[in-house]
């Protein structure tokens, strides 16, 4: 799926050098990070703080999306440094960083006073998405609206279901939700293995199995179960609009990444706990006869 870059990040290493992480509108913070720490050999103290990172960035791009005046927005690449016990950060990158963060404290609305001034500064304007992202044409950001809408869809779907207070499905509590006959012989073969398994699953997991769902089902199926309204009684009142907003969007993300931050956080833990060695040795006190 074709995607567009939102911004870059550069990352100077604790052991010397630097390498980039470019992030796109569809990528999530979690995945860049892990990926940048594999490659680099980073533990997990790095992993989190690059995935806060990255998020805080993210936050400030929905930030300008909120500002009354949709001016171009200049957050295309940044700076983020490492801490390193052997050396500072290099001159380049620092200033670099003080650039990007006078930046952002300088942004404000302005009001043209006539279109003209505009159309010569901002000659494109028109090809700026709302990340401020130069793009060829609106044609080629249709897949992406395709993928949010679809995720638009999910989110619905998965609200139906009845997620309980830590926004999982859990299989023993789950809701049927009042769908079309149709829609139900869809997603009944992903209701029975719930059931049949009694795995409580998170939206992040939700989104994958529907994806394995749809990639089996025919064209006019598909739109079927990616069409706008899901409700079968105009009475039942769904706890969320379907329709999420950029920044809901980014919430769902956000704690899809900390359920992953969580189980890697459990997984390092256990294997810590299996590689430990240590017997303790308990001498007994014979003073007391």
């Amino acid at each position: 799926m074709e995607s567009k870059e939102i911004l870059q990040l550069t990352i100077e290493l604790p052991e010397g050098g630097s390498d980039v992480i470019i992030v796109n509108e569809i990528d999530e913070p979690i995945d860049l990070a892990s990926s940048f720490c594999k490659k680099h050999n980073l533990d997990m103290k790095n992993l989190e703080s690059l995935t806060n990172l990255i998020e805080h960035n993210i936050d400030l791009l929905i930030e300008a999306e909120k500002t009354p005046e949709k001016e171009k927005f200049h957050l295309v690449k940044q700076a983020i440094v490492l801490p390193s016990r052997n050396r500072p950060a290099s001159p380049q990158l620092i200033d670099q960083a003080k650039q990007v963060c006078d930046a952002l404290t300088k942004v404000q609305s302005r009001r043209p006073t006539s279109s003209a001034p505009t159309q010569k500064k901002y000659p494109e304007r028109d090809n700026i998405n709302r990340y401020g992202i130069k793009t060829p044409s609106k044609a080629q950001r249709v897949p992406q609206r395709r993928y949010y809408d679809k995720l638009d869809q999910y989110f619905t779907l998965f609200e139906l279901l009845g997620p309980n207070a830590e926004g999982k499905i859990n299989p023993e509590a789950l809701t049927i939700p009042a769908l079309p006959h149709s829609m139900i012989k869809i997603i009944a073969p992903l209701i029975e293995e719930l059931k049949a398994s009694h795995k409580t699953i998170g939206f992040s997991d939700f989104t994958q199995a529907m994806d394995r769902i749809l990639s089996n089902l025919e064209d006019n199926t598909k739109a079927l179960l990616l069409e706008s309204n899901h409700r079968k009684d105009t009475t039942f009142v769904a706890s969320k609009s379907g329709k999420m907003t950029l920044y809901e969007r980014q919430m769902l993300l956000r704690a899809k990444n900390e359920e992953k931050l969580k189980e890697k956080r459990m997984l390092k833990e256990s294997e810590e706990l299996r590689e430990c060695k240590f017997t303790p040795h308990i001498r007994a006190n014979n003073s007391h006869r």
